[in-house]
């Protein structure tokens, strides 16, 4: 990480003062456009690791304006290429991550800004929740927490998910809502263990947006609210089928059984499906994943789904190459097939979503991304994948 002459990272200064101008002065507009709340409350820490559950791509300049203090957050290395990531690495000074691949560089980094003097914001679920609750969040962030010697500030969203659903097609109109839930000092985190501030992140991290909807209802209305809900939603309930699901308008359908049901702007479903809303379905999915994985993983001659028109590139940067364009993505219960390239289960190493559009992973030590303009199931790929090699959560 390169440094100023005065021991702060290369840039900060000027990201500070790119936050004061358009973040802070212009916060007010933001909030009345998009329809964010703050209940604001000071932070004491000089120094700070800032985490936060994730629901939407504007929730780092809600949790700017939440906060008042400046923030150098995380972000996906996908979000920071081409002419516009270069302008948001210049003004804003992220640290990049790369999705799919190890996080070691990552971590250094955070440590280094800390130790610097720097606030580091992230949202350590790593992606943006597809069902509306908050998701895995991995133990190692304890670990930074305890070793960078700076406090530790916890912070909450809820509504952004319903606003703006990781899969929908649009977004709606509506009401989220920050506040900031502990704060943990420096002193405070060295007497805890990992254990104990690993539960206190999981714990004030969690939400439940359909959960929030029941103790009080809000609406968020918009257009086709329903479509590309297959890419959350891709075991039916009825007939077992993976990837069926067609969505049009305000509903989704099973092309193989004809189960229809529509999604409301309240972000529950009709009484045509036995699932309330989109999380309760999920939790289902997720288990009957759990309870057919034998099955699943034997179901080798015949794909257990797929998708058509996808593009396979390896490498990143300069050395990303394309591979195949136009292809069949064939899952079967131990490889995936696609554009004549073959990968066994065993052999992915990591694995994540970008976005609806793109799955990031690691292979036998290489970097691959698939690509699709229709959208791909993160939830899909990753579940199988999990599922299927026995890993400990999805």
């Amino acid at each position: 990480m390169e440094s100023s002459a005065k021991g702060l990272p290369r840039g900060v200064r000027r990201h500070r003062a790119v936050y004061s101008i358009l973040g802070w002065g212009l916060g007010w507009l933001i909030c009345l456009i998009f329809g964010f709340r703050a209940r604001y409350t000071k932070i004491k820490s000089p120094t700070f690791l800032f985490l936060a559950n994730h629901t939407s791509d504007l929730d780092p300049i809600y949790e700017v304006l939440g906060t008042k203090r400046h923030l150098r957050f995380v972000a996906s290395e996908n979000a920071l290429r081409g002419f516009g990531g270069a302008i948001v690495s210049y003004l804003a000074g992220p640290i990049p991550r790369r999705k799919g691949a190890s996080a070691d560089e990552c971590v250094d980094a955070i440590l280094a800004n800390l130790r610097a003097g720097v606030n580091v914001g992230i949202h350590p679920e790593g992606n943006r929740t597809w069902d509306g609750e908050t998701g895995y969040i991995p133990p190692r962030i304890a670990r930074v927490a305890k070793d960078s010697g700076a406090g530790l500030v916890t912070y909450r969203l809820d509504g952004g998910y319903l606003r703006t659903p990781r899969w929908a097609r649009f977004g709606r109109r509506g009401l989220t809502r920050g506040q900031l839930v502990n704060e943990y000092s420096a002193e405070t985190l060295a007497s805890m263990s990992e254990g104990e501030i690993y539960d206190a992140i999981c714990r004030d991290l969690y939400v439940d947006a359909f959960e929030e909807q029941k103790k009080s209802p809000r609406a968020y209305p918009g257009r086709k609210r329903a479509e590309r809900l297959e890419l959350v939603l891709f075991v039916c309930p009825v007939c077992g089928k993976i990837g069926s699901f067609v969505s049009r308008g305000d509903g989704v359908a099973c092309r193989e059984c004809g189960l229809k049901t529509r999604y409301d702007e309240f972000g529950f479903f009709d009484k045509a499906v036995p699932f309330k809303n989109l999380l309760d379905w999920s939790r289902w999915q997720k288990s009957w994943l759990r309870e057919n994985a034998p099955s699943l993983a034997a179901q080798t001659d015949e794909e257990l789904t797929y998708d058509e028109n996808v593009r396979l590139t390896c490498g990143v940067g300069r050395a990303k190459k394309l591979l195949a364009e136009g292809a069949l993505c064939r899952v079967f219960g131990d490889r995936i097939e696609l554009g004549g390239f073959v990968f066994l289960h065993s052999g992915f190493e990591k694995m994540s979503a970008f976005r609806w559009s793109t799955i990031c992973f690691t292979f036998e030590g290489e970097y691959y991304e698939i690509f699709s303009n229709r959208g791909l199931s993160g939830q899909k790929y990753y579940g199988l994948w999990r599922i299927i090699t026995g890993k400990d959560y999805f």
